[in-house]
């Protein structure tokens, strides 16, 4: 009788289980395409954005098993990773054991429950203002063409007032706020689960406790050696330390991992300039791609408004680095300087990326504690 093999997601050894991962991956982010609109997205907004997300971290975790790594770990493990090594080293695993964990964890645990509780009041705050407030127009159209309209085809169109500027540029640190907010709440429940696990959580069966000691170098590394989401992204001096060291660190690795490394890879024998400016644009293009994903999934439109201002971004950061290296030897208090102008930058292309939310009332699908 011929044996059958199982499907798992520790490292895949035949390439029928590199082909079965793949096949069941794309079925897998193709239902919130299908069905996802069918759905209030109050429920659903956080189905496209982890599936699209678990997806992401898929092709990595098969690109890697690929480039035959050593004792690749198995697929969950790499969730929640942005760092070069997704394993916790054994050096600092042991630095972090010796210092008595579950010391740490009453402490930790404090601290991010009243992290969370302010988080929480400001989460309010920020959607009492959104909802409450809105700008009085925004039209259909999208904000580029208008900016075109209005500046090379002599139409006198609306563009944008200075209150529609701030509320978009205030919507957009709410996004990330929120982003944050989900993830502190993750962090909490890995303490608690750490904690539990601390606290004699033992087994007779001692492959059942190589398990859990997994779980628990896991949760180690996730809470103690993991770098924040988010860097405090409005002190960016640049698109480049806005996008790529400030800005959602977690959904950054997946778009260097797919995006840069492969096509800059492609292209370095070349010439070395032109693969890193075709990289940076390959990684913004997933971004995009991304961003497009979700508003498909969630409310079954497609506005190409978000696909274009990250290829508008990536091309951006190529131009910040060419003026900047031009210039640069003029300009006083240069770091003062730059951040100035990044975010005035910033202000003036913000709507490009928020507008869409508005029209499709975004803010209505977030989940908030106090209602009207």
């Amino acid at each position: 009788m011929k044996k059958c093999t199982r499907i798992t997601l520790i490292k895949p050894t035949t390439k029928k289980h590199y082909i079965t991962l793949i096949i069941i991956s794309i079925i897998f982010i193709s239902i919130p395409l299908k069905y996802g609109k069918q759905i209030s997205c109050m429920y659903n907004l956080p189905i496209p954005v982890t599936i699209i997300g678990f997806f992401y971290k898929m092709l990595i975790w098969i690109k890697k098993c690929k480039q035959n790594s050593k004792d690749k770990p198995p697929f969950f493990w790499t969730l929640f990773y942005w760092r070069r090594n997704n394993n916790l080293s054994n050096k600092k695993l042991g630095i972090i054991t010796k210092n008595n964990i579950k010391q740490k964890l009453k402490p930790y645990l404090t601290h991010k429950l009243l992290k969370l509780y302010i988080m929480m009041i400001f989460h309010e705050l920020f959607i009492y203002f959104l909802v409450t407030f809105p700008p009085s127009i925004i039209p259909d159209r999208p904000y580029p063409l208008r900016i075109i309209d209005y500046l090379l085809l002599n139409k006198a169109s609306f563009i944008a007032n200075p209150y529609t500027l701030i509320y978009c540029y205030i919507y957009a640190g709410f996004l990330a706020h929120n982003m944050n907010y989900v993830y502190n709440k993750i962090l909490v429940a890995a303490t608690v689960i750490l904690w539990i696990i601390e606290n004699n959580f033992l087994f007779n069966d001692p492959i059942i406790n190589s398990k859990v000691n997994i779980i628990k170098n896991y949760l180690i590394s996730l809470l103690f050696d993991t770098s924040p989401l988010f860097n405090h992204p409005y002190f960016s001096t640049s698109p480049s330390d806005f996008w790529g060291r400030r800005w959602h660190q977690l959904l950054r690795e997946c778009f260097i991992e797919l995006g840069y490394l492969p096509i800059s890879s492609l292209l370095t024998n070349n010439n070395k300039t032109l693969s890193h400016i075709m990289g940076s644009l390959a990684s913004f293009i997933l971004s995009g791609i991304f961003h497009e994903y979700i508003i498909i999934s969630l409310f079954g439109k497609i506005t190409g408004e978000h696909f274009s201002f990250f290829l508008f971004q990536g091309i951006m950061v190529i131009l910040w680095e060419i003026i900047l290296l031009l210039i640069s030897k003029f300009i006083i208090y240069k770091k003062l300087t730059t951040f100035l102008i990044w975010n005035i930058i910033l202000i003036f292309t913000i709507p490009w990326f928020i507008e869409p939310y508005i029209r499709l009332n975004h803010i209505h699908c977030i989940r908030r504690i106090i209602h009207r």
